[in-house]
């Protein structure tokens, strides 16, 4: 495949690869109920026009809740689900174009393309674009940074500069997570500065200082006041990460991985990573391993600047933060170029051309395989994985175990949470509880929460507690020897049951818990 042919051939794979990333992040974003931190992430001072206060509350950069804040208005106070979060889904797709641009001006076009089918299924980052956080826009201006400098290395227009500095204080004011993609940037920077003539050096010095000025004035505005006020639930918080206190579960960053890509994927990371690593420093210890095939391959220095910004929050993120989380996604963007890089080295070594045509036909198998699979995960909801097990092709996707510190954003649930808040705030005073976590129910359910004297048990099947059991004793007794009074079946065919409790049960707590899941096959 030469000339146009193989042009024409890469543009339309990339075009497939930017379609199936927007079809991931943008279809059914309307579907999940609002979970755990999209809720936190809304615009909603406690003070009506307290702004400031609120936003120095936050235990992250304000620019996300000014976003939704944007947003309040035209999605009816966050009333519409998938108005709420296009924001963030439109940012996702944005960086997949980014980073492209990017990988092509480190490496080449072909490294940019095998690097964005991981990127553009990963399931970190499709799940980041379905949500209302700030990820999605970290990713985004981060790239942007690295895209603006890039831009200046080309044509030299020192303006560029403070453009990519400005973007990458805006990602930092998103979140902290935005100064990791300044590595390689700084990298560049120094490297420029050590091997340029002295009246050049000195121009770029001064553009790179006042442009470090612009950045350090951006988020001392609002870092200064914030540190300042800092509170100590939130030094508690930030502690408890680092030391793992504020969970008493297990912390793996593998484990997590495999929720988000499950079925063998993280072995063809850890593979591919392999290969690109191999391939890439062969050429530096070819004088001690010979092989004939590869003697053509040559050192390519943008390796160490990758190598510094997959390893610096690698090793913050594992050996000094006890709970990462998924906060990984810092190390494993440029992870990606590096897989990317050794596919593409591996082509160039691969002379016989049957073997190179049965590469193309693996790699765009392994591509079609990711995507379907971050299609079952994200957005079919026939059944709701991680929630519960789901058939996926040969597989069965399982339901993770809970002995785990699970970071769960952007997966499919919906449990008709506003048909329950319309049903329960017909009686507002009234107490409620529920087997679903409070981080689910706080945005809509605005009843008094108290399991000893609730007069309504709202009871999830497959909830994200990843259990059907009923802690709360007195419901428990009552749901054991009665039917519900409302009945709700969700789209995925999960049910809810509503219970009506009487102020004047009595009960004796028994000595084990009861599943009801009697009540559930009826």
């Amino acid at each position: 495949m030469t000339g146009p042919k193989k042009s024409l051939f890469l543009l339309i794979f990339l075009f497939v690869i930017f379609l199936f990333s927007g079809y991931l992040r943008l279809y059914n974003l309307g579907y999940s109920d609002y979970q755990g931190d999209e809720i936190k992430a809304f615009f909603n001072p406690k003070v009506d026009g307290d702004y400031f206060q609120f936003l120095l509350d936050q235990r992250k950069g304000p620019n996300q809740f000014i976003v939704t804040g944007i947003f309040k208005g035209i999605t009816n106070d966050f009333d519409n689900y998938a108005l709420t979060r296009l924001p963030f889904a439109l940012a996702g797709f944005l960086s997949v174009i980014v980073f492209y641009f990017i990988v092509k001006r480190i490496f080449n076009e072909k490294t940019a393309i095998y690097s964005s089918i991981f990127f553009a299924t990963n399931g970190f980052l499709v799940a980041f674009s379905r949500i209302v956080q700030y990820q999605s826009f970290v990713i985004l201006f981060g790239l942007l940074a690295i895209y603006l400098y890039q831009k200046f290395q080309e044509t030299k227009k020192y303006y560029l500069i403070t453009l990519s500095f400005v973007s990458l204080a805006a990602a930092t004011l998103f979140h902290y997570d935005g100064l990791f993609f300044g590595l390689p940037i700084l990298y560049w920077a120094i490297q420029e500065l050590l091997n340029s003539k002295k009246p050049e050096s000195r121009k770029l010095l001064l553009n790179l200082i006042v442009a470090g000025l612009v950045f350090v004035v951006m988020l001392a505005s609002f870092y200064i006041p914030f540190v300042m006020n800092l509170t100590d639930k939130t030094k508690d918080y930030w502690l408890g990460r680092i030391s793992g206190e504020v969970s008493n579960k297990v912390s793996s960053s593998y484990y997590l991985f495999t929720i988000y890509q499950p079925i063998y994927v993280i072995h063809f990371y850890i593979a591919i990573i392999g290969l690109g690593l191999a391939l890439a420093f062969y050429p530096l210890i070819s004088k001690y391993i010979k092989i004939k095939f590869l003697k053509d391959l040559e050192f390519n220095k943008n390796i160490i600047n990758l190598l510094v910004w997959i390893l610096i929050p690698f090793a913050f993120l594992e050996g000094i933060v006890s709970i990462p989380g998924t906060h990984i996604y810092t190390y494993l963007i440029p992870t990606m170029i590096l897989m990317g890089y050794g596919i593409d080295k591996a082509f160039e070594v691969i002379k016989n051309k049957a073997l190179q045509i049965l590469g193309y036909a693996a790699l765009g198998g392994l591509a079609l395989f990711l995507f379907l699979q971050a299609n079952a995960i994200f957005v079919d909801h026939a059944k709701e994985y991680p929630w519960e097990d789901k058939k996926f092709l040969l597989f069965t996707l399982i339901r993770p175990s809970p002995v785990f510190h699970l970071s769960m954003f952007g997966f499919p649930y919906n449990r008709e949470w506003k048909q329950i808040a319309e049903f329960l705030n017909q009686n507002p005073n009234d107490y409620y509880s529920t087997n679903e976590r409070v981080t689910v129910t706080r945005y809509l359910i605005k009843n008094p929460k108290d399991g000893n004297q609730a007069r309504y048990y709202v009871f999830i099947e497959n909830p994200q507690m990843f259990t059907n059991d009923i802690s709360n004793s007195r419901a428990r007794t009552f749901i054991a020897g009665n039917k519900p009074i409302k009945e709700i079946k969700t789209q995925s065919g999960n049910k809810v049951l509503i219970y009506e409790i009487p102020k004047n049960f009595s009960y004796s707590a028994p000595s084990s818990k009861t599943i009801i899941s009697e009540n559930l096959d009826e």
